[in-house]
């Protein structure tokens, strides 16, 4: 007979708190902390506070500059990426037949935004690309630190997939 483990809640103590990210020199970003932690809160608005800080923690900073491709359209994603910094462009490549096969503009994107969501859940592979539109700071948030999150408090799923919904809807 399995036995049932109990979902362990994690308590406050088991994450660093969006004030002390706040204070971390390392996560300064160029218009300050304040406005990026601001921006991520509204993002992930039905986290708590403290895994909205591991979150942030376990996210890796990475930097564009104009052109770059941050996803490329057809590609495997395991992560959520959220803008920091600047601006970002979704185009995607028309089949052939359509228009003129030039890539299409869908939407630009800035501080606050999320993306690769979609490819996330359905862990599947980019409808579309993702290009820097000048210089861009990103989060990366993989999903292996999702999973670790969701091993120690399962009832963290039904937060951050709802926070989420919200984005996509």
């Amino acid at each position: 007979m399995a036995t049932r483990r109990k979902a362990r809640t994690m308590k406050s103590t088991d994450y660093p708190s969006i004030a002390s990210m706040r204070d971390d020199p390392l996560r300064t970003m160029p218009d300050g902390p304040d406005q990026f932690a601001d921006a991520f809160c509204q993002a992930f608005n039905k986290l708590t506070e403290e895994e909205r800080g591991v979150l942030l923690e376990t996210a890796e900073r990475q930097r564009f500059q104009d052109g770059d491709i941050i996803i490329r359209e057809g590609t495997k994603i395991d992560a959520v990426y959220l803008v920091a910094d600047g601006h970002v462009r979704v185009e995607f490549e028309p089949l052939s037949g359509e228009i003129d096969r030039k890539r299409v503009d869908i939407a630009k994107l800035s501080r606050g935004a999320v993306f690769g969501e979609m490819s996330f859940l359905d862990q599947g592979t980019a409808s579309a690309s993702v290009v820097a539109a000048g210089d861009v700071d990103v989060l990366c948030i993989d999903a292996a630190s999702i999973d670790t999150i969701m091993s120690v408090d399962a009832t963290f799923a039904g937060r951050f997939y709802h926070s989420l919904a919200i984005i996509l809807s």
